[in-house]
């Protein structure tokens, strides 16, 4: 019964994998398109691999046509999604095309780009556009910052301080 479930989940019981393999497992699931470019989390970031195109080259055979298939990712750091091999039944790395851009920003702050580049420099925007919008963002914390004369700086919003994990 569901009682009897809670109740031998209390106390709960300690994670013994590393930081990355939490954060893999506490990740978003989400379903996406594969095609021949590779895939896509939102509108514009893009991802693409050697081993994603050899996957989609196996899902699709000669039709070439778009495939779902089902993603992993880190809403917190943008860089990286894991997509799910089915025949396998495991997850395969694949980083973004831009990952400079992608390993900076999380899912909140690429929204915001997102909407930043489609109210102040185009409604019909693209990839570059965004990363314009980024950089704009940016401008504006620091001079926010030196108006007001703290020494923070980009670190404080967390948008410089993602990694790329080797």
């Amino acid at each position: 019964s569901w009682v009897d479930a809670v109740n031998s989940s209390i106390p709960p019981r300690p994670f013994k994998g590393s930081r990355e393999e939490l954060k893999f497992n506490l990740g978003k699931n989400l379903e996406v398109a594969l095609d021949k470019n590779g895939l896509r989390l939102g509108k514009t970031v893009r991802y693409s691999s050697a081993r994603l195109a050899r996957y989609f080259g196996e899902e699709t055979c000669k039709d070439m046509k778009s495939v779902r298939v089902r993603i992993k990712y880190d809403p917190s750091c943008l860089g990286r999604v894991y997509v799910l091999d089915e025949k396998k039944e495991e997850f395969f790395a694949v980083e973004a095309i831009d990952a400079d851009y992608a390993y900076s920003v999380s899912e909140w702050l690429h929204k915001t780009c997102c909407n930043y580049a489609r109210r102040c420099i185009r409604k019909n925007y693209n990839h570059r556009d965004v990363v314009e919008a980024w950089r704009k963002i940016l401008e504006i914390i620091d001079e926010a910052f030196d108006k007001t004369g703290q020494n923070q700086k980009r670190n404080s919003l967390g948008t410089i301080t993602t990694s790329r994990v080797q």
